[in-house]
């Protein structure tokens, strides 16, 4: 029932956040509150899982918008479909060669860093950056009991 009260008064406020602080930013990370509850059951402890949701922020708030509610989430919603097009077209064989060296200056600035899991540990990581690690250990390939039935029921429910 607690739980219930929570997200009823969470949804509430982020819901009259305008009309109770009209000259407010809105934020992004605010509606993942609402999912934290179903992302501990599926997903486990928020450390394991947590910083791919840090990158996706910090580029959300890289992003020009006004900061007009209403206005903001369409602005977001445009610059990912501009950034999509623009990766579609790099990516074509037809692309005309001056393009393509916009596209070296482009991943340079926007690509991923990718480390190898094993650098980790080398005292330079730091969390914070658009740092992908790709870790070449065997991965299990067996769902685990207790998350098997949570997934069940999360992807068969309407």
């Amino acid at each position: 029932m607690a739980l219930v009260s929570a997200i009823t008064l969470a949804s509430t406020y982020i819901q009259e956040l305008q009309n109770l602080h009209p000259m407010a930013t809105h934020h992004t990370n605010q509606h993942m509150v609402m999912h934290i509850y179903d992302f501990l059951q599926l997903f486990g402890p928020v450390h394991s899982w947590c910083f791919p949701f840090e990158r996706l922020i910090r580029q959300l708030q890289r992003m020009l918008s006004n900061h007009k509610f209403g206005e903001m989430e369409s602005t977001m919603l445009n610059m990912f479909i501009k950034a999509g097009k623009l990766k579609c077209w790099l990516a074509r064989p037809d692309c005309p060669a001056v393009i393509k060296e916009c596209k070296i200056l482009f991943d340079k600035a926007y690509a991923p860093k990718v480390l190898d899991y094993n650098d980790i540990n080398d005292g330079n990581d730091n969390v914070f950056t658009d740092t992908l690690y790709v870790d070449h250990r065997p991965a299990p390939r067996t769902v685990p009991n207790d998350l098997h039935p949570l997934m069940q029921n999360k992807f068969t429910s309407p």
